[in-house]
């Protein structure tokens, strides 16, 4: 008599392992995609931070105001005259249409930054007027 030893695993077991997989990643795909843009966010408000920190300087180096208009997913630096100084574009952040001067003397005129989302950001460290 022929006896088969049986060694591994059979297609329902298989399926049931893969389903079960499958559940665990649905489950834990958004929240590691959620962590990731969360955590590209907060990169980008300390690159904002660093450049806002440089146009102070540059204000008062230069003896000049600059003027920082935000809107969407950009924020503009212009100088006196309305001459642009730069633009630049964020990914994850998304602003509410505003504007902050800073002033010859590195002060800016307000503080703070609003996104769109209903978030406030603390955008100037040292000196502002409010």
């Amino acid at each position: 008599m022929l006896r088969f030893n049986q060694t591994g695993l059979t297609l329902p077991e298989i399926l049931i392992v893969m389903l079960i997989i499958g559940s665990s990643l649905s489950i834990v795909a958004p929240l590691t995609v959620d962590a990731v843009e969360r955590r590209q966010q907060r990169l980008e408000l300390v690159e904002l931070k660093a450049n806002f920190s440089l146009l102070q300087n540059q204000a008062a180096w230069g003896n000049q105001v600059l003027t920082i208009k935000f809107e969407g997913f950009h924020y503009q630096v212009v100088q006196e005259g309305d001459k642009p100084f730069s633009v630049n574009k964020v990914e994850y952040l998304a602003f509410l249409e505003q504007k902050i001067n800073i002033m010859p003397s590195g002060l800016a005129s307000s503080c703070t930054i609003q996104l769109k989302n209903g978030d406030v950001f603390q955008a100037f460290d040292k000196l502002c007027l409010k």
